[in-house]
């Protein structure tokens, strides 16, 4: 059997819901902002990371500077005070009396401190006046003394000594 349908289909308008279309606009406007969003957090974490490895660096950087810095002007003010170690050893030593000579000698700023060995009491004794009435140093301290051992009978006792002076 044939059907044959004589009523004329009728068109359905459909009514456009025009708050639902803007809607799911918005919501794919916000879900594309939010992905360019995140992609940009992404990038700048990244970069973030490499650009805190370059501050370490830099942070390494300058303490090497500092320490450079440090060292240069240690070697400049041993440059400059070069020939005032020398003149100042040279007049310690020219005070030397016979019979004494030096163990360690340390220059810091205007301080000197001498150590040395000598082969009586007189000779240090002799080498303290010296000192003191010598121009080139002031305040002459007498710090410290011992009498070294000799198991030999043939050699005198030596006796180390410590003086302290200012550089005038």
């Amino acid at each position: 059997m044939i059907e044959i349908n004589l009523i004329k289909k009728r068109k359905v308008k459909r009514k456009v819901e025009w708050p639902l279309i803007i809607i799911i606009c918005e919501i794919v406007f916000i879900a594309a902002v939010g992905g360019w969003q995140y992609s940009r957090i992404v990038s700048l974490t990244k970069e973030k990371k490499s650009l805190s490895y370059v501050e370490a660096k830099l942070t390494d950087l300058r303490k090497d500077l500092s320490t450079l810095k440090k060292k240069i002007d240690v070697v400049k003010n041993l440059s400059r005070n070069r020939g005032r170690m020398i003149y100042v050893l040279r007049s310690a030593v020219d005070d030397l009396p016979y019979g004494a000579w030096l163990t360690n000698f340390c220059l810091k700023g205007n301080n000197v401190s001498i150590n040395g060995r000598a082969k009586g009491a007189e000779t240090v004794a002799r080498y303290v006046r010296n000192l003191s009435v010598d121009g080139k140093f002031s305040n002459v301290s007498f710090k410290d003394y011992g009498i070294r051992r000799n198991d030999s009978y043939e050699l005198e006792a030596v006796y180390d000594f410590s003086v302290g002076c200012n550089v005038r």
